[in-house]
């Protein structure tokens, strides 16, 4: 069963605890809340959303960010924020890899080129089966995280027999629609924003 709500996932995370084996998901960036420049709210909110995130994941589970890190006066390092907030819940760092979204060498002004794959766990089993650095491949739309990285988690997932998953920021649902095409039992994505919600359902063929 796959579901797709159109709610505010923070709110709905409150309600959600312990629930899930396993959660993979991509904060919003700051331009996505309107939070362009407003560095110290957006950190707040980073914070915020990941331990709720967290939360989510039974002990034996795992929770996984997919994440790029934020230029804005400065440097946003989102890996240093989730795993900061990780570690204040108990949880361990039980892998860190890298998506590399351009070829080696280039440089953006904006954002870092490449994204972190953030892997915890409170009492799940430690091994990690798939390589430290990958290139990003294809995505399914505009900014959307990368297809090869979902998948390489999703089959990490399966190799420790996880069959559930939630994305409560789940965009136009790239994490659900390769749960879904690797046989995963349950899927639950959350959206704030109606169009990506329909969206989500027109990717995963949900009717309703």
């Amino acid at each position: 069963m796959f579901q797709i709500i159109n709610d505010d996932s923070l709110k709905w995370m409150d309600n959600h605890k312990k629930e899930f084996s396993s959660v993979i998901t991509s904060l919003p960036d700051m331009d996505e809340l309107g939070f362009a420049k407003k560095k110290l709210k957006y950190i707040k909110f980073l914070r915020e959303a990941t331990n709720k995130t967290l939360q989510l994941v039974k002990e034996t589970g795992y929770c996984i960010f997919i994440q790029t890190d934020r230029k804005c006066n400065g440097y946003i390092d989102k890996s240093y924020y989730i795993t900061d907030e990780a570690f204040k819940l108990n949880y361990e760092l039980l892998g860190h890899k890298l998506v590399l979204k351009t070829p080696v060498g280039v440089n953006n002004l904006y954002k870092p080129t490449y994204a972190h794959i953030l892997i915890f766990s409170q009492k799940g089993n430690k091994r990690i089966n798939f390589c430290d650095v990958m290139f990003e491949g294809e995505i399914l739309y505009k900014n959307g995280t990368s297809l090869n990285a979902i998948e390489k988690c999703i089959d990490f997932l399966k190799y420790h027999l996880i069959k559930d998953i939630c994305d409560p920021f789940v965009g136009q649902g790239s994490v659900l629609k390769i749960a879904k095409e690797k046989c995963f039992e349950k899927g639950i994505g959350i959206d704030i924003d109606s169009k990506q919600v329909e969206l989500t359902k027109k990717n995963l063929e949900i009717e309703g």
